[in-house]
């Protein structure tokens, strides 16, 4: 009696490390372009805003990591004082922004939306500064157009990245 009792706390317990596996693989996902869509278009006005607002910006590089009314253009420090940019900029990041980055060299303003740090992997939207020229992000292993007009899908994966330009 006391092994069979033994037995199923042991099977209890593996059943429960197989759903903590499960669950765990699942957050190690990083969103896929269906995903990216969706957020695309639950906030399609404020990102639009912001894209805008950006590719106006005499600035090569700007980056943006919190909605307080700064931004780094240039490594230099900005004050953003149009309304309906700091409030574009609560909304997505309350949304789960994480940050923007504005890099003329690549043709981008990229939307980090989600992040992997374990493997230095991160997924969002790029906006494409000037239209019909594809945009790209750092370290970019996957990119897939969206239904907006010079929207896409992201994957950055550095060590993807990294073991596809020493094959190549």
């Amino acid at each position: 009696m006391k092994r069979i009792t033994l037995l199923i706390k042991v099977l209890g317990i593996l059943l429960m490390i197989v759903v903590i596996c499960q669950s765990c693989t699942a957050l190690m996902t990083l969103p896929k372009a269906d995903t990216a869509e969706h957020f695309l278009t639950g906030h399609k006005e404020e990102l639009q805003i912001l894209a805008e607002y950006l590719v106006k910006q005499n600035y090569s590089t700007i980056y943006i990591d919190r909605a307080d009314g700064t931004a780094l253009a240039n490594l230099v420090q900005i004050k953003i004082e149009d309304d309906a940019v700091l409030k574009s900029l609560n909304t997505i990041f309350r949304d789960g922004c994480i940050d923007i980055y504005k890099d003329t060299s690549k043709n981008s303003i990229q939307f980090m939306l989600w992040k992997r740090t374990r493997d230095e992997a991160d997924a969002g939207l790029l906006f494409a500064v000037v239209p019909n020229k594809q945009p790209e992000a750092e370290f970019q292993t996957e990119i897939e157009p969206l239904t907006e007009d010079r929207w896409y899908y992201y994957l950055a994966e550095y060590n993807k990245w990294r073991a596809d330009q020493n094959h190549s």
